[in-house]
């Protein structure tokens, strides 16, 4: 029996000492390709912080939003989202906010938010950053700076305004007083009077990205002296303009309105004459989609689209729009002059001095 006994516990230490020789089974949690360890595209979150516009403003902000929502479809697992800022001592802490939140790649959208991502990026390196509208200067390593030529854009609505006016006085409302809403303003006047030498343009800013009641104020005074086209680079303020017309109606004297950045038809369909196509959604999903396929950062690059790069144009309802009886003479001469500035025959003016230049060589 002793025999026995020694012989079970003998083939059992032999067993033991065979298994314990054997290789361990990997394990896929652990270990340097530790799949769990490693950030996929499905994991990472997208995030904007909008200016005081908010979101739905139907202009600026809805569309950095309506572009960064495309991609849902490509990358179904990706979170996207978006802080909305009600006051402009919110950016900093906004930015911060997400990437708290596990932002990785977060676009400031509005040249008001440049000092507060040059704060949050210098305070978070490591961070991911991308700004619209801000070209110069350069922030740093983890900021993609992306702007626009909107004068080449709201020259082409001008000369559309130039050659619809029948009263030969028109509008442009803006928004902040800025460089950058100076070159909405200087193409679209440097439009208009290309078309139209004889016309008169009224010029009126709201302090505001917001004021919806003061745009609409703004457009009916412009509309009671006379103007019969109006355009806008405003936000929300812009969406008074459309109310406004709306209200009066499409009379013989004509209320014709100008979107930007979207197209903005369906806010005043039967006065909506074009809108200055700002392709800042498009921009924004271009550059994340690389960043989520590729996970490379293009931050301290610097990214200006106009004409040539289609990053602005008109909308493409303009072909309905426009007034048919010279519509397609219209057409023709924006076509004509779009490739003249693509070619750099025409360089478009952007502040009030080259304008000024610009306007008298008209007469030359």
């Amino acid at each position: 029996m002793l025999k026995k006994l020694l012989a079970i516990t003998t083939i059992f230490i032999l067993l033991f000492a065979i298994v314990g020789c054997q290789p361990e089974a990997e394990d896929p949690g652990t270990g340097e390709e530790d799949p769990g360890g490693e950030e996929t595209p499905e994991s990472k979150t997208i995030m904007m912080v909008t200016d005081t516009g908010g979101v739905n403003d139907k202009s600026f902000n809805q569309s950095a939003w309506e572009g960064l929502q495309t991609l849902q479809e490509d990358y179904p697992d990706v979170t996207f989202d978006y802080i909305i800022s009600n006051d402009e001592t919110e950016y900093a802490a906004n930015l911060r906010t997400a990437v708290d939140s596990g932002s990785n790649l977060t676009w400031a959208v509005g040249f008001m938010l440049a000092d507060a991502i040059m704060e949050a990026s210098e305070g978070l390196p490591d961070a991911n950053f991308g700004i619209v509208d801000f070209t110069a200067p350069i922030i740093g390593d983890n900021v993609v700076q992306v702007g626009f030529k909107e004068q080449e854009g709201s020259f082409l609505v001008g000369l559309i305004a130039g050659m619809t006016t029948e009263s030969n006085k028109l509008g442009f409302i803006g928004g902040m007083e800025s460089e950058l809403i100076t070159r909405f303003e200087v193409g679209y006047r440097a439009g208009v009077l290309t078309a139209n030498p004889d016309a008169e343009i009224d010029i009126a800013y709201a302090g505001s990205w917001s004021d919806t009641q003061l745009g609409k104020e703004i457009a009916n005074t412009m509309y009671d002296q006379g103007a019969d086209v109006i355009y806008h680079a405003a936000g929300n303020v812009g969406n008074g303009l459309f109310e406004a017309a709306k209200e009066r109606g499409t009379g013989p004297e004509g209320f014709w309105t100008i979107g930007v950045d979207r197209d903005q038809y369906e806010e005043a369909p039967e006065n909506m004459l074009t809108s200055m196509m700002k392709k800042v959604g498009s921009a924004m999903a271009q550059i994340t989609d690389e960043y989520l396929t590729t996970d490379e950062f293009p931050g301290g690059e610097v990214v200006e689209l106009g004409l040539a790069e289609d990053g602005v144009g008109i909308a493409p309802t303009s072909d309905q729009t426009i007034p048919e009886e010279n519509r397609e003479e219209i057409l023709e001469m924006v076509e004509q002059y779009k490739q003249m500035i693509i070619d750099g025959e025409l360089v478009v003016p952007t502040t009030q001095d080259e304008l000024a230049d610009y306007v008298a060589s008209l007469t030359e």
